[in-house]
């Protein structure tokens, strides 16, 4: 069958060119080759056809340019100790947006002129110094305490005064402490780390591929700024509603073991150059439906399903500790059921398919957090990038379009504006991509 491979930008196709790249979701096998299935875009759901639905809810939200997130999580919270966020009021301060930061530093400059005007006001009567002078000159004096400007009054020993020097000190003890958290505070603000995050950049899109009879999530990953934070690595979490009985539960988090970069050797990443994350489809991946049988066995063993309870060496039964198939495949710690033949957890993909997988998603409200962290050489300080896909924006049968180049002298090259870009086309497992104009 005739097929060709294209390298689009997502966010410049038109609606017709995405409705004309409907088989990229397919799984076509067989006599089946001629149906196309065709690929939700973002904001649409199955059964709406051309039409657009609202945004639903996520926990982060693409609010920046490039299609990159703030980081901010969209999590509201109830019946919250207050007695506990005042215990720690530097940083709740510090968290406050910055108008509010800006008025309040300006109320307590201005309350504290104010209380110290009053305060000369008594003593100076109590000391007999000038005691028809004015409030200004009084506010003035608290002004010049304060901020150690230097005083313009005749008399800068206010007349030996005990009482008016026992203010004067506490004043300008007060300032200091006023200056120094103004200044922590101004700092920290500026130094933040989500802003210094905002260069990590994440694909626009997640792409499920198959290789080699498996299902492998990936997405993408760079940093933009030309130095790069250290000890970088990453984490993902898949959370979605599940049916617990008769109960609906929501939001729930899964941890997702990643294959590459190994998150058994930490996951660590070299920024400088676009990364491709990856997470296997297989029994304990919180991306696979229950049901599916995702195993391969001997003739001696009988199949398992990736859900299949007390079998913790096989499947994934909460509270047991998440394992990866690559791991038994790899020769890292034993089959299950040994003395019965070999059971490969995992083994090559059974009763998975494109729609089946999409479906799964779309009823569980699936949103895969992908977390990147580091530490700024400049600052020291630990950054955190966070981006998150949702089912809309995870693409079957496509890969990212290289971004990576030589340049006229020779040297490595990254080409940012190529980023986004996936190819289309025939992989190694039936996924026919055609390309209309």
């Amino acid at each position: 069958r005739r097929h060709s491979r294209v390298a689009v930008r997502p966010e410049k196709l038109s609606r017709r060119h995405h409705a004309g790249m409907a088989a990229r979701s397919n799984n076509i096998q067989g006599d089946d080759a001629g149906e196309a299935t065709r690929l939700l875009m973002p904001g649409e759901h199955r059964g709406q056809g051309q039409g657009r639905r609202s945004e639903p809810p996520r926990i982060v939200k693409r609010n920046l340019a490039f299609q990159q997130c703030t980081g901010n999580l969209t999590i509201e919270r109830r019946n919250i100790v207050r007695q506990l966020k005042r215990r720690d009021w530097f940083h709740t301060v510090l968290h406050r947006p910055t108008w509010e930061v800006v008025v309040g530093v300006v109320l307590m400059y201005t309350t504290t002129f104010f209380i110290f005007s009053g305060f000369y006001a008594i003593t100076f009567q109590a000391c007999d110094m000038e005691t028809s002078r004015p409030f200004v000159k009084l506010f003035l004096l608290a002004v010049e305490t304060t901020t150690t400007i230097g005083y313009g009054a005749p008399d800068g020993k206010f007349l030996s005064c005990g009482v008016t020097a026992f203010f004067v000190a506490v004043n300008v003890i007060i300032g200091v402490f006023l200056n120094a958290l103004t200044l922590g505070i101004v700092f920290l603000r500026l130094a933040r780390g989500w802003r210094r995050s905002a260069t990590i950049i994440f694909s626009e899109r997640a792409v499920v591929q198959e290789i080699n009879g498996q299902f492998y999530f990936s997405f993408q990953v760079a940093e933009m700024r030309t130095h790069q934070l250290v000890e970088a690595h990453v984490r993902c979490y898949a959370v979605r509603h599940a049916n617990v009985g008769k109960r609906r539960v929501y939001f729930q988090t899964h941890a997702m073991r990643l294959q590459h970069p190994d998150d058994e050797l930490g996951g660590m990443l070299l920024l400088a150059l676009p990364q491709t994350v990856v997470h296997r489809l297989d029994a304990w991946s919180p991306l696979v439906p229950d049901g599916c049988g995702t195993g391969t066995t001997t003739p001696t063993t009988t199949p398992v399903g990736p859900r299949a309870p007390k079998q913790a060496a096989s499947s994934y039964q909460w509270p047991d500790c998440l394992q990866r198939a690559a791991d038994y495949e790899a020769g890292g710690r034993e089959a299950f059921g040994e003395g019965q033949g070999s059971f490969a957890p995992g083994g090559a993909t059974q009763g998975l398919t494109p729609d089946a997988l999409r479906e799964f998603w779309c009823d569980s409200s699936l949103e895969i957090l992908c977390l990147v962290e580091g530490i700024d050489e400049a600052t020291s300080y630990s950054i955190q990038a966070r981006h998150s896909y949702v089912a809309d924006e995870i693409v079957f049968g496509a890969s990212f379009a290289p971004c990576v180049g030589m340049s006229p002298k020779g040297t490595c090259e990254v080409d940012f504006g190529q980023f986004h870009q996936l190819d289309y086309g025939l992989d190694n497992k039936g996924f026919v991509i055609q390309a209309h104009s």
